[in-house]
C-alpha cells in the first residue's frame, strides 16, 4: 500500500496504520512525505493509494475524504527556555528565532496565518521541509518550534 503523508502527520502514520498492519501482515507499506498541493494529483495518476493531508486548504478533486483529527498548536522548546517563562501567546512570538517549515508546507502557512491574525510576524532562524528538522534541533538545541500537539508528543 503507497501512503502520501504531509510532513506534519508522519508522526501519527503507526497510530493509524498499526491495526491495518496486523490484520494483514503481509501487505507492505510505503510512506511518502510529500506537500499537501502534491498529494491530490498523485491521487489522480495512482502513484499512491492514500493520501493524509489536510482536507480545508487545499483543493483535493475528486476523492472521498475522512477526518482523522482537529491539530491544536503547541510551542514546543528545551526546559529552561526563555519562551516558556509563562503562558505563551501566539503574539508573543514575533521577532523570535523558531525553527519552521518551509512556506510551501501548508502547516507554515497556517502557522503565519495564526501569527499574522495576532498581529506578528516571524522569519524562522532555520526552515526546513521535514519535521525532523525542527523536532531535532528542539531536542539537542535551544531552538524552539511550533507544532501539532500530536506531533509535539513524539518528542515530549
Amino acid at each position: 500500500m503507497r501512503l502520501a503523508v504531509i510532513p506534519i502527520a508522519l508522526t501519527v502514520v503507526a497510530e493509524l496504520t498499526a491495526e491495518f498492519d496486523d490484520a494483514h501482515p503481509n501487505v507492505r507499506l510505503s510512506v511518502q512525505s510529500k506537500t499537501s498541493a502534491q498529494i491530490p494529483s498523485m491521487l489522480d495518476n495512482r502513484e499512491i493509494d492514500a493520501g493524509l493531508t489536510y482536507i480545508n486548504n487545499e483543493p483535493l478533486g475528486r476523492v472521498a475524504t475522512v477526518p482523522l483529527y482537529a491539530e491544536r498548536y503547541v510551542l514546543v522548546a528545551e526546559a529552561g527556555h526563555l519562551l516558556l517563562a509563562g503562558p505563551v501567546k501566539w503574539g508573543d512570538l514575533g521577532g523570535k528565532p523558531l525553527c519552521l517549515l518551509t512556506p510551501d508546507m501548508q502547516n507554515r502557512r497556517i502557522i503565519t496565518q495564526h501569527l499574522s491574525q495576532a498581529g506578528v510576524e516571524v522569519t524562522p532562524q532555520i526552515e526546513a521541509s521535514s519535521i525532523v528538522v525542527p523536532m531535532s534541533h528542539v531536542v539537542r538545541s535551544i531552538r524552539a518550534t511550533i507544532l501539532p500537539i500530536r506531533a509535539a508528543e513524539i518528542i515530549l
